[in-house]
């Protein structure tokens, strides 16, 4: 993911694919941390999150990273990372993204309905009827 600016009080939700090492083309090492060309290295870390920011009128950055173990992991999702994920997987198949997989409105619509009974202020209804559009197109 490349470098982007975050404003004073905002925030951003990045969503990731984790390929675990071993499985799939990893191209250029890219300074892997879990694994060498070949070699799995024996770790308790599913990932590492790493973040750099500025203080307000900064000129230097300061690099911040943070270590997942793997015990934290969880085959269920929470109710807002599941809607997060069936709009980051509703915008790949609306661009037809070939990394899509065997995603489609279908199934985009099976992650994000589950979610909608905490829907206070009717977004996610409306992501849903907008799915049902694009769908019927």
């Amino acid at each position: 993911m490349g470098a982007g600016e975050i404003g004073s009080g905002h925030s951003v939700t990045a969503l990731y694919e984790i390929i675990p090492a071993g499985e799939g083309d990893t191209g250029d090492d890219g300074g892997l941390k879990y694994q060498t060309v070949g070699d799995l290295v024996d770790s308790t870390e599913l990932l590492t999150i790493s973040l750099r920011y500025k203080a307000p009128n900064g000129s230097k950055s300061t690099l911040l990273s943070y270590p997942v173990e793997s015990g934290s992991y969880s085959p269920v999702l929470s109710e807002d990372l599941s809607f997060a994920a069936a709009v980051a997987e509703f915008g790949m198949v609306l661009r037809d993204s070939e990394n899509r997989g065997n995603a489609d409105y279908d199934t985009v619509l099976a992650l994000a309905e589950p979610c909608i009974h905490r829907d206070t202020d009717g977004y996610r209804k409306e992501f849903l009827r907008l799915v049902e559009m694009a769908k019927e197109q």
